[in-house]
């Protein structure tokens, strides 16, 4: 009985230092297969690249690590399978397909392992050794236990970076996140599972609330005034980094002007720093009446007051001691009271 003819089953491009698999399929009424040739070829010059036979039932043949070469350069393999009496099928249509290393994928807004709000927009970058060229992308929410808690829709786009907006992250929590890639000629990447803990201040309003009752249709009216301080810049530029540091060392100043006065308020900061220079004052806090400057030495951050009208007094606070190495982010934690000033450090 004559043997069928194969059919290689469809396979996405790999890289030539892991062993590929190849799969076949014959269709009934053949003789049983008791073994597989496997030719593969350049697809340019049609050069025989590599030969093989194995004896086996199995509808699969298997590429060795190393055989073939990283390439922009496509290849094309052709399968026959034989019987018991060295019997030989029509070989099969050949399947055009590359060998290339795998894609690199960086999450370029990951600090650490922190991000720094509820709502991020994470961005990562493509790349391939062989400039394969991406054609689309998808991005993956996880829960701590690695669980799929959303998948995001495909993003069609040939070039970098791959951005998703991902919202609503609970503070304090760890997730895992995964940007997946599928190229023009089927390459799959993955960045993997990477995880990150978001860490920021939720925010809290707290105002007045005056209540008028509607006896004419037995509801009560709730109003609320509420203030919102914006920061401006005074002098300089802002730089921003990665869409979520500002950069301040080019002269830069963020004030903020109303509503805010050192004697009689009573507030709390919290303040994400890093390569913060030493004895140099790098926070300012003004108000007409006065002003808090800070300034980092000794692995502590010192805080001094200065109050209008009271210059013979000049209240010193500091931090804890904390050893802060080149590039990793602190939190200044601050609180003033009734003119007392409390600080802690912390690495994040």
């Amino acid at each position: 009985m004559a043997l069928v003819t194969p059919v290689i089953s469809p396979f996405s491009p790999f890289p030539s230092n892991i062993a590929q698999t190849i799969v076949f399929t014959v269709g009934s009424g053949g003789s049983q297969v008791t073994q597989n040739k496997i030719n593969i070829y350049n697809n340019s010059t049609n050069a025989l690249l590599y030969t093989s036979t194995t004896q086996t039932f199995l509808l699969q043949s298997i590429i060795p690590s190393n055989t073939l070469t990283n390439s922009s350069t496509a290849y094309k393999v052709i399968i026959q399978t034989g019987d018991i009496n060295n019997n030989w099928s029509i070989a099969s249509d050949a399947v055009v397909f590359y060998v290339l290393e795998n894609v690199v994928l960086t999450f370029t807004n990951i600090t650490s392992g922190q991000v720094y709000n509820q709502n991020i927009t994470f961005s990562a970058t493509y790349s391939q050794a062989q400039l394969e060229i991406l054609q689309s992308y998808i991005y993956n929410l996880y829960d701590n236990n690695q669980s799929l808690l959303q998948s995001y829709p495909n993003t069609y786009t040939s070039t970098s970076p791959l951005t998703q907006l991902i919202q609503g992250l609970a503070n304090n929590t760890l997730y895992y996140v995964e940007v997946k890639t599928v190229s023009v000629n089927g390459q799959l990447g993955t960045s993997g599972l990477i995880p990150f803990t978001p860490f920021y201040v939720a925010p809290s309003l707290y105002s007045t609330l005056t209540t008028t009752p509607n006896t004419s249709t037995g509801s009560i009216a709730v109003d609320a005034i509420i203030l919102q301080e914006l920061g401006v810049m005074d002098t300089g530029t802002a730089i921003y980094q990665d869409g979520t540091w500002i950069d301040l060392t080019q002269g830069g100043q963020v004030s903020y002007q109303n509503g805010f006065a050192i004697n009689q308020s009573d507030f709390l900061l919290k303040l994400w720093c890093k390569n913060i220079p030493i004895d140099i004052v790098f926070l300012k806090l003004y108000s007409l009446n006065g002003r808090i400057e800070l300034h980092m030495a000794d692995s502590m951050v010192h805080a001094y007051v200065y109050l209008d009208g009271l210059t013979a007094i000049k209240p010193h606070f500091v931090s804890n001691v904390v050893t802060i190495i080149t590039d990793q982010t602190f939190m200044i934690d601050m609180k003033y009271q009734y003119g007392l000033l409390d600080l802690y450090l912390t690495l994040v």
